[in-house]
């Protein structure tokens, strides 16, 4: 049922700015797709391409919705991973994995720092 949707909004893309319409098309099936454990990996350079910047690594279909272990986060990441483990995965850029023992610095995943040299706060400090 969706694929037909998906063909029919793409070929409705009649105006200014098809490209982007068509992107905006196979994004939405892509990420049905990825809704039901399917992912696709249909973005290149020459179509619909995604740019990630230099601290990301690569575009992936298929990234999780849950937070890197930071030192902000570091005595609630394991809740939190277990609260969106289970929800679809989204496209997008991946930041780049920390060596083993590492952990990002903040949510902007731009550092890996040793775990050990991290201060946790504690929540009312």
């Amino acid at each position: 049922m969706f694929s037909p949707r998906c063909v029919f909004d793409a070929c409705a893309c009649d105006q200014g700015g098809d490209c982007e319409c068509l992107c905006t098309a196979l994004a939405a099936y892509a990420q049905e797709c990825n809704n039901r454990g399917a992912p696709v990996n249909w973005r290149s350079q020459l179509l619909c391409p995604m740019q990630c910047d230099r601290r990301c690594s690569l575009y992936k279909p298929c990234i999780s919705t849950c937070p890197f272990e930071t030192c902000d986060n570091l005595m609630t990441n394991s809740k939190l991973t277990k609260s969106c483990s289970e929800d679809a995965c989204v496209e997008g850029c991946s930041p780049k994995v920390c060596p083993p023992d590492f952990v990002y610095l903040n949510e902007s995943y731009a550092e890996c720092v040793p775990r050990n040299t991290c201060k946790p706060v504690c929540m009312g400090e």
